[in-house]
């Protein structure tokens, strides 16, 4: 690669005396690096671009020093010599570790080359050592010099404090603890206030007894210090400490409190109130950082905030009495201005207080609710707009808390909303209240409309005014319009058309042609809302639908955003599904001739799509007239369909099928084989739909012997096949059904047509006795040949087509069970029987027709009691998906009694999961608290957590589990485990604010049960072979799995470094192929979110990456690697791409040689250049 400039040119006209030569010299060279990325400069070259760039940056008319630093930091990634980074090193020394200079111009711009150059010399491991030992320990040693100037002393703690956020790693911390630690309380206060800014960024790295040496001599002096600012510095640096080490800061929070309160409580009234507002400050940092190591100390901070939430001493005076606040008269608060008030700091730091308290301790709800909630309504009469905001946005979120689920008793919102409203309309009709406090208005008026809309509705008329005026007005604020949409969405959603003044409707509809597109997406679907909720045709006449529908279409027709006709085609599929009977015939059929035309519409067709395929009916299409070229229409947009399309399009047919069974055959055997194409899908959906459509037209009773030619036969082939799903049953049965009330013997032979020399699964026999079962078959003549199938059984289980029958037989004696076909007394002692045979496809299958036998469950536990076996286990998992409710708790406690056998665990965690999930409400408190709170609670019961969640959408049912699970998540037992950190993800997921307290227990725990375990490793030896068996396979994928979640959701508020390096040890140690990939997506992951921290420490990765594709880089190697190896090697070459296309990541010299050697592999590097 060719430099594009003459460098010794440039470097000659960059020492130019013309300052006007120099900059234009320096910036064609900065331009040039930035275009020329992976040149190589010889060390000679480098060394003379550093020298000729660093006399720029001390150039005595400092005239191109902002160009200067520009280019070395484009320049810093091309340098590889470490002699050209200790010439950079030595300059800075000079310029900055002198203490003679008392004013040096150049140190504003060292300062700024060491931020610039830092973050790029730290990738690589040797400039890293380098500059530790060649700056980081000479400056150390300059803050220990005698009579230093205070200017100096704030250009190094400057510079300290960019070494230590980006090479923190590498210092002697209790070096760095003892030089600065004197610096908290000599000196400037701005040097003392970047002091507190280096330990703050310090205290990461710190480990407890230094963490203990910082806080115990800061809380001694704290204790003795009687000078205000000095005492703000302290309190500054608890809460900087705090706020980044967060939860580390627990051990050492009730002793900081108590000296903070001391402080506070001593503090004079105007004088301190600065220090006042740092510890107020000090104490929502500690809510928001450490809220589960508080204790007790969170109850104090909620009094100390409630208190001084309402401290105004302009505008209130205290009765000496009761000690509650009393108005002054109303003259003096009309003089009172704004600017007046020097206390307002206070309140909003106690309002922030508050806030936290609410978010981060659920536990304290109940206590603000008694005593704090009066004392935010009247502070409604806040005059300061910060305050109010805050003030507001504290009732919203108590609203919304209880909305998600913490009870409270109802009347103590409901008495508090009359005079929230009130107060709410003298804002919204205020014109010196600005859009953010109105906005506030409007997400209370959305909450309370969750809560209770029908008080809401007795007191909001006052308020209706104005929000029409707002929506009239064009200069209103767009998020304001925002707000104000989302609350009449949910009062829409109260009382429809009864919520509001109709009158509103027009207004809205006037705001669809908005230039704004936002704001016309949120009038449509804030219409769409109303027509809705509306419940007569009264009301929709007095609406005047047909004119709505008319705009709508007109919408559709203009030049409109299609995210804006997309709505718009959503609210004409309202107005046609409620509306249909008052809509003239000409408007019907425009609306959809229209939304017919939008097939033709990319972005549009599958909004189209799905409207029609929810609206369409009889009286639709005989508007329409021509239901058979609708359809053929429908069905053509499934051709080169994106699967979304696919879907809609599918489910449009089956709705015009069932609307219109008067389809001709000419049309059906035109579409039939396209539909057929679809059973080969990938997608079980749309192999259900075209299965579901198939059955449609089978009804059709001359198309039978076509359907069954040529489409039956293949999905046969399906059910027999590597493709088969479970989740076909239900349709293949159906359809199964209605070919056989034509030709059931036809059917039953293919059905039956087991082939000599195949193996077939589990799958394929359950999907084949499902269908013998939908045929109908005589139950006599079934119940016969299972009992002569089972004699066969008992003698002889090797694969056959005998064998298969058997099986199939079984299973679809197990459906015919469950239509309440069989008894029980026929079958029972045969089927109990047949599960000690040595085959397990016999014994699932058998265990699934005795669990579907009715009526068998007490049979089953006698079973039990007598012998623990898994599939007797399994057959009860079948049998309780068919229990009374009445019975359910019944069996429950039978169940416990069972124990938690290992070998029955499994079976016995998923009859808990189902039977859990019939009353979660109940069973969940019930059942989960005491079994997480016994050290020894049952195994199987904890376990089957993991299925109640998943089957059960509410997920308020567990956020009260969180801190149980979280103390469980250390539990080694593989069910326990899994079953927790499954959980564990979904809340992660789902209970976001409940779950944030614990994020770091979460994360030390996932760390160490990542480790193999090699108490469930079991190894069976045979001969010279040995079979090993990994039984905490399982739970450590969950493990993985819930890291994963961590990392979509939280990874900047947890060690990324840590994370990594568990990422690392998984790939190293971890030998399951499966767990070496996914750890490997979540590297990649972690460079897509957050690429900086992987490229800094992208050295400890490569050797690792390197080992893992030796044999893949082996150019002697000339055979091809085993597939494991190769998917191995994808997956290191992905995440070597992702990594390299960050424009620092080949400043590290054995990055760029792994990736050179993978992009000149013959086996990798055609992969690699396809990902690069």
């Amino acid at each position: 690669m060719q430099f594009n400039i003459d460098l010794n040119m440039t470097l000659e006209k960059m020492r130019n005396p013309d300052p006007d030569l120099r900059y234009m010299a320096t910036s064609d060279f900065n331009n040039s690096l930035n275009k020329n990325k992976g040149f190589k400069f010889d060390q000679n070259q480098q060394n003379n671009i550093v020298t000729g760039l660093l006399t720029l940056l001390t150039d005595e008319t400092n005239d191109v020093k902002d160009i200067a630093i520009k280019c070395m930091t484009s320049f810093a990634p091309h340098i590889t010599y470490a002699s050209s980074v200790k010439l950079m090193l030595k300059k800075l020394q000079t310029i900055l570790l002198d203490p003679a200079k008392k004013m040096d111009i150049h140190r504003d711009v060292a300062v700024e080359v060491i931020k610039q150059t830092l973050k790029i010399f730290i990738i690589n491991k040797e400039f890293k050592l380098l500059l530790n030992d060649s700056f980081s320990i000479p400056l150390l040693n300059f803050f220990s010099l005698k009579e230093l100037t205070d200017i100096s002393i704030g250009y190094n703690l400057d510079v300290l404090d960019v070494i230590i956020t980006k090479n923190g790693s590498t210092l002697d911390i209790s070096h760095v603890i003892q030089t600065l630690l004197p610096y908290i309380s000599k000196g400037v206060f701005a040097n003392r206030r970047r002091t507190v800014q280096c330990i703050a960024h310090l205290s990461k790295y710190a480990d407890d007894s230094q963490l203990q040496l910082i806080l115990n001599n800061s809380l001694t002096a704290l204790k003795k210090c009687t000078v205000k600012e000095q005492m703000k510095v302290y309190v500054t640096m608890f809460s900087s400490i705090c706020g980044i080490i967060k939860d580390k800061f627990g051990p050492f929070v009730n002793n900081v409190f108590i000296v903070l309160k001391e402080k506070f409580t001593g503090a004079e009234e105007d004088v301190d109130d600065d220090l006042k507002e740092a510890i107020l400050n000090t104490y929502n940092v500690f809510v928001l950082s450490c809220p589960s190591k508080l204790g007790e100390v969170a109850d104090e901070i909620l009094g100390v905030a409630l208190e001084y939430i309402q401290y105004d001493p302009n505008r209130f005076e205290f009765d000496e009495e009761d000690g509650e606040p009393m108005e002054e008269e109303e003259e003096e608060e009309d003089i009172f201005e704004d600017e007046q008030d020097v206390t307002w700091k206070l309140r909003k730091l106690a309002g922030d207080c508050i806030n936290s308290v609410i978010l981060k301790r659920e536990d304290l709800f109940d206590r603000f609710i008694e005593e704090g909630l009066s004392v935010i309504v009247k502070r409604m009469k806040e005059s300061v707009e910060i305050v109010l905001d805050i003030i507001l946005g504290i009732y919203s979120l108590t609203i919304n808390t209880i909305n998600n689920g913490h009870k409270v008793v109802h009347e103590k919102i409901t008495q508090t909303i009359p005079t929230v409203i009130s107060q709410i309309n003298i804002i919204l009709n205020g014109k010196k209240f600005v859009e953010k406090s109105k906005i506030e208005c409007f997400k209370i008026i959305s909450e309370l409309s969750v809560f209770d809309g029908i008080v809401l509705l007795k007191e909001i008329g006052i308020t209706q005014n104005v929000i029409i005026e707002l929506l009239k007005t064009p200069k209103t604020h767009v998020e304001l319009l925002f707000a104000l949409c989302d609350s009449l969405r949910n009062l829409f959603k109260v009382k429809g058309t009864s919520s509001i003044d109709v009158i509103i409707s027009p207004i809205l509809i006037s705001l669809f042609e908005n230039k704004n597109f936002r704001i016309a997406i949120d009038a449509v679907k804030t219409e769409n809302s109303l027509l809705e909720n509306t419940d007569t045709i009264e009301e929709g006449n007095e609406l005047n639908v047909v004119n709505i529908l008319n705009s709508l279409i007109g919408l559709i027709k203009s030049d409109k955003d299609h995210e804006v006709k997309e709505q718009a085609i959503y609210c004409i599929g309202t107005i046609i599904k409620k509306f249909i009977s008052i809509l003239p015939f000409d408007a019907l059929k425009e609306s959809f001739n229209e939304l017919i035309s939008l097939y033709e519409n990319t972005f549009l067709k599958a909004s189209a799509l799905v409207v029609i395929g929810n609206t369409i009916n009889y009286q639709i299409l005989s508007v329409l007239k021509n239901a058979d070229k609708l359809f053929l229409q429908t069905i053509q947009q499934t051709q080169q369909a994106t699967r979304q399309v696919k879907v809609s399009s599918l489910n449009a047919c089956k709705s015009i099928l069932e609307s219109c069974p008067s389809i001709s055959n000419k049309t059906i055997e035109s579409a039939l084989p396209i539909i057929a194409s679809f059973v080969y899908d990938s997608d079980s959906n749309i192999v259900e739909l075209s299965v579901n459509i198939i059955s449609l037209f089978a009804k059709n009773g001359e198309l039978v012997n076509t359907i069954l030619n040529n489409v039956y036969r293949k999905l046969i082939e399906i059910s027999k096949g590597n493709n088969a799903r479970e989740s076909l049953g239900s349709c293949l049965m159906n359809l199964t059904a209605i070919l056989a009330t034509k030709e059931k013997k036809k059917v039953t032979s293919m059905i039956m047509n087991i082939e000599n020399h195949i193996i077939y699964s589990k799958v394929n026999l359950y999907l084949t006795g499902l269908m013998l079962a939908s045929t109908k078959p005589e139950v006599s003549t079934i119940l016969k040949e299972v009992k002569a199938s089972v004699k066969n059984l008992k003698v002889n289980v090797s694969q056959s087509v005998e064998f298969f029958n058997s099986i199939v037989l079984l299973y679809a004696i197990g459906q015919m069970a469950i239509n309440g076909e069989v008894e029980k007394e026929s079958l029972q002692d045969i089927l109990v029987d047949l599960l000690e045979v040595d085959s397990d496809p016999v014994r699932q299958a058998a265990s699934m027709a005795l669990g579907s036998l009715p009526g068998i469950i007490p049979f089953l536990f006698e079973k039990l009691q007598k012998k623990k076996s898994f599939f007797l286990m399994n057959a009860m998992k079948e049998a309780v998906k068919y229990v009374d409710q009445s019975e359910v708790e019944d069996v429950l406690k039978q169940l416990i009694l069972l124990g938690s056998d290992d070998k029955i665990l499994l079976p016995l965690s998923d009859c808990f999961g189902k039977l859990i999930s019939v009353d979660a409400t109940t069973y969940v408190p019930r059942y989960y608290v005491p079994a997480l709170k016994d050290k020894n609670g049952n195994a199987a019961l904890i376990g089957s957590i993991k299925k109640t969640c998943m089957n059960n959408c509410d997920v308020q049912l567990f956020v009260p589990l969180i801190p149980l699970v979280a103390s469980r998540l250390g539990d080694k037992t593989p069910a326990i485990k899994c079953a927790l950190f499954a959980v564990t993800s979904y809340l992660l997921n789902h209970a976001q604010k409940e779950i944030y307290p614990y994020l770091n227990n979460i994360l030390e725990n996932v760390i160490a049960q990542t480790a193999v375990d090699q108490t469930y490793i079991l190894v069976a030896k045979f001969g010279n072979c040995k079979h090993i068996s990994d039984n905490g396979l399982d739970a450590r994928k969950a493990v993985y799995d819930c890291l994963n979640v961590l990392i979509d959701n939280f990874l900047n508020d947890l060690d990324y470094k840590k994370i990594a390096t568990t990422v690392l040890n998984g790939i190293v140690n971890d030998n399951d192929h499966d767990i070496r990939l996914l750890c490997f997506n979540l590297l990649t992951k972690m460079v897509i979110l957050n690429p900086d921290p992987m490229v800094e420490n992208i050295e400890d990765f490569v050797p690792e990456m390197r080992r893992l594709i030796s044999s893949s880089l082996d150019e002697k190697n000339k055979d091809a690697d085993p597939p494991k190896q190769q998917e191995l090697s994808k997956a290191v070459c992905r995440f070597i791409a992702k990594v390299s296309a960050h424009p620092l990541a080949n400043v590290s010299v054995q990055f760029e040689k792994l990736f050179n050697d993978i992009m000149n592999s013959l086996k990798m590097g055609p992969i690699f250049k396809s990902m690069v």
